[in-house]
């Protein structure tokens, strides 16, 4: 015996899963219980939840592009963003079912609102090392100076070390790879560590997160 669905299979916020039948005759009278598995649709949430927030992401995740010296700028539009994202994760909270445990739209809202929080930390860090007594001139990293001179009708350049370091032969060789291999912790090192840190965050929460929301939710039907 089994029970068949006539109805429609997709509901305004719900479809309809797997519909199991078990018939139990161990006891005094038989029991028939059915079984109906409710899978959320996911249209609406996409639409209302996952996009603007992946939105308001973005626009944060640009703002470590600005230009280091406009800090106003791009602080206040991520604080902006994580506003707004902060008011749509408590909308969604009151439409929702109240649990006792993390649903998956609330750990997808809380990592974008820590992911906005950790890009306003970066941008206080690069303020921090931004120097403002040239605002004019582009991000300085502390390489090579080149200084031309002009003799008997060519040019001539001559490339030495910051520091007027003038010392010949080996010891030149050595301080170059010394100088190299330096790392050196300036507002331009870290834009690109914000930028890089923030995207492979991003990519490999969303591996895991829609991987595991695909196994085991609404985003697959059985039929």
């Amino acid at each position: 015996s089994y029970a068949q669905y006539l109805g429609q299979k997709f509901l305004i916020e719900y479809g309809i899963g797997l519909i199991d039948l078990q018939v139990d005759n161990a006891m005094q009278y038989s029991e028939m219980k059915v079984r109906i598995e409710l899978i959320r649709r996911y249209g609406y949430a996409m639409l209302n939840i996952y996009i603007p927030s992946l939105t308001l992401l973005i626009i944060s995740y640009v703002t470590l592009f600005f230009r280091p010296t406009i800090f106003e700028v791009r602080v206040m539009t991520a604080l902006t963003a994580l506003l707004v994202l902060a008011t749509l994760f408590t909308q969604v909270s009151t439409s929702l079912p109240k649990t006792s445990y993390f649903k998956m739209v609330d750990i997808w809202l809380l990592f974008c609102i820590v992911l906005i929080f950790f890009i306003i930390i970066f941008h206080t860090i690069i303020d921090f090392h931004v120097d403002y007594s040239n605002t004019g001139a582009p991000l300085s990293s502390k390489g090579w100076v080149g200084t031309s001179q002009r003799s008997s009708g060519s040019n001539i350049v001559k490339v030495t070390p910051v520091g007027g370091n003038t010392k010949s032969g080996d010891e030149d060789m050595n301080n170059l790879s010394i100088n190299f291999l330096k790392v050196r912790f300036d507002a331009k090192f870290y834009i690109n560590l914000s930028k890089l840190t923030m995207f492979l965050v991003f990519f490999v929460f969303n591996i895991t997160y829609w991987g595991t929301l695909a196994v085991g939710s609404g985003l697959v039907y059985y039929y």
